[in-house]
């Protein structure tokens, strides 16, 4: 699969997650059709079949529930596509790992033929009072008493997907390759100073490798959700521990979050969006980039971005 299109769009302050919407979305995902050169497949004399797949904040955290969703899905349809015709949409919620997992679906269609181009992304607002309030309660704001917790922000990032066949057949130009989501479910759960043996991690980052279009020595940049909460980072260093030591020992290590703070169910999008770019702009180092994510309610996902062969 290649990724033909991608952008990032943060900060709208203090309001409810469903208010800021459109306003985090619109600019963002039309462009990253404009940038993969979809923007007039409205247009009667194109055929492209359009498939559309989110990621969204977590059904059970406050402000939040299924008619949210949809209401965000039907949105999207009808104001900010419209008139484009959209061959299929999924919405997922699970957090961190959602844009990869709701991704690993888009790949699945794209290589089935159901349709031949996709918009996969996510978005997500931590910056709201209510949610704020809940978080703080539960200890997992950063803040001079709580050294190990997440800085919230908010951010919408897609990337477009196509087969390279498809790409080349249409003349576009394509920003760099993926190779597919391994996903996998941690069953023991995240809590505090208690990791699990990182299993599941493991077997993505395994399989993620697997994949790679070089060796794991070749692999000299990982870009994943470590947040400042003390589970993540207990995790990933026993996966890393378990996995890793073949990449080379001089790796670079990317977390965005404390960048950009915590920007939840957009999180993959945005990781896709930066390793893209990284090999478009040349700073990126080694063959590859690995890509890996983790959500609390135990998904785990990871992937390989690599450039244009």
């Amino acid at each position: 699969m290649v990724i033909a299109g991608a952008a990032v769009v943060p900060d709208l302050g203090d309001r409810p997650w469903t208010e800021k919407l459109e306003e985090l979305v619109t600019q963002p995902l039309l462009e990253s059709l404009w940038m993969a050169g979809l923007d007039h497949i409205a247009e009667p004399y194109n055929s492209t079949r359009l498939g559309l797949y989110l990621s969204v904040p977590q059904l059970d955290r406050p402000g939040i529930d299924e008619g949210n969703a949809e209401e965000f899905l039907e949105e999207i349809r009808e104001n900010i596509l419209f008139p484009f015709e959209l061959g299929g949409a999924k919405v997922i919620s699970t957090g961190h790992a959602g844009v990869l997992l709701v991704m690993e679906e888009a790949i699945r269609d794209l290589q089935a033929s159901r349709i031949e181009a996709c918009v996969v992304g996510g978005v997500e607002s931590l910056l709201e009072a209510g949610l704020l309030s809940s978080l703080m309660a539960e200890s997992k704001l950063k803040t001079d008493t709580v050294p190990a917790g997440l800085i919230p922000g908010e951010a919408a990032a897609f990337v477009v997907l196509e087969t390279a066949e498809h790409v080349h057949a249409r003349g576009a130009e394509t920003l760099a390759c993926v190779t597919p989501v391994r996903t996998a479910f941690e069953t023991t759960p995240a809590s505090g100073d208690a990791p699990g043996r990182a299993d599941a991690t493991v077997r993505v980052l395994q399989e993620a490798l697997a994949d790679a279009p070089c060796s794991p020595s070749e692999i000299h940049q990982i870009i994943n959700d470590l947040n400042g909460e003390r589970w993540r980072f207990l995790e990933w260093a026993i996966a890393d521990a378990r996995v890793l030591t073949k990449l080379p020992p001089y790796r670079r290590l990317w977390h965005p979050a404390d960048c950009f703070g915590d920007i939840g169910a957009a999180t993959g999008a945005a990781h896709l969006c930066m390793a893209a770019r990284a090999f478009r702009r040349g700073y990126a180092v080694g063959r590859a980039i690995l890509v890996s994510n983790s959500s609390d309610s135990g998904e785990r996902a990871a992937t390989v971005v690599f450039p244009n062969a």
